[in-house]
Parts: C-alpha cells; structure tokens; sequence
C-alpha cells in the first residue's frame, strides 16, 4: 500500500543529517521486498534546481562517479530525464543507479 504525505513537511521536520539514515534503510527495505519491480536513482553529489537542462546526462551504478572533469553534478531538469527515460526504457531494473551531467 503506498501513502501520501507532503515531503515538504516531512523534510521540515527533521535535520538534514537525520535523512540519509533514513534513506539508507529505505533502500534496504526496498532490496528485500519480494515481487517489487524498482529501480533507485540517486541524483549526483551536486543536485542543482536552478541549472538549465544540458540533455547530456551519464547513467551510472552505485558507486560514487564523476565526469571527465572531476565534476559530480546535475541540474533538476536533466534529473527528471533521466527519471522519464528510465521508466520509458525500463533498462535497469531491480537496481540502484546514480546519474551525472557529462563534461
């Protein structure tokens, strides 16, 4: 059963340090679902809203990556992106994946 809530409220109510524990386990409760069809991406280490949209984004695993330059960022736009062409394309499933803006 899945329920709604207002993410703005529930990330007002807890520190910025409480969320990655929580993330963490998330993940883990999602990995040990049985019949669940997922896949968890993870936004580069710099996840930029006001960023225009590049279209040159790199899918990634789950490992900490950069691109040529060194750079781990993405804007919003290129996110939602990636996001749509993964539920399109359905290419990663049952995996955590991570994406980046290219150099």
């Amino acid at each position: 059963m899945l329920r709604r809530f207002d993410v703005r409220t529930f990330a007002l109510m807890l520190p910025m340090e409480d969320l990655s524990p929580l993330k963490r386990r998330g993940l883990v409760l999602i990995r040990e679902a049985k019949d669940l069809d997922w896949t968890y991406i993870s936004p580069a280490a710099d996840f930029q809203p006001d960023s225009p949209a590049t279209g040159r984004y790199v899918v990634a695993g789950e490992e900490f990556t950069t691109n040529e330059k060194g750079e781990s960022f993405i804007s919003y736009a290129d996110y939602a992106s990636a996001l749509l062409d993964e539920l399109e394309s359905h290419a990663h499933p049952i995996q955590r994946i991570s994406v980046y803006t290219a150099s």
